[in-house]
């Protein structure tokens, strides 16, 4: 999961050097623009963040050891789904397949 958030958060810079270089040649008020495509993961992220569930671990210190359990499983499932992808991709860039599916 680490790699997905390197992936993810090298995406958002090149994104956000894409959005400077766009807006810079906007007379007076191009860096306006660009701040507020800038504040819009802060928003995304925020509102992200408030319907993320609590960890397992605080809740099953807290006494709900069910909801625990379910998180844990909830996230195993997703853990699954993301290995599964990782090795279709790898699968595909053996084959040579690829080009119209996955950049390799």
């Amino acid at each position: 999961m680490g790699a997905c958030a390197q992936v993810v958060l090298t995406l958002g810079i090149v994104l956000a050097q894409a959005i400077n270089i766009g807006t810079q040649h906007i007379p007076g008020y191009g860096w306006r623009i660009s701040l507020a495509f800038a504040g819009v993961p802060a928003i995304v992220l925020t509102l992200g963040g408030l319907l993320l569930p609590d960890t397992p671990n605080s809740l099953i210190e807290r006494g709900h050891e069910e909801q625990g359990k379910q998180v844990c499983t909830w996230t195993t499932c997703a853990r699954h789904i993301v290995q599964m992808l990782h090795i279709a991709f790898i699968w595909f860039c053996i084959r040579g397949t690829s080009a119209a599916f996955f950049p390799c």
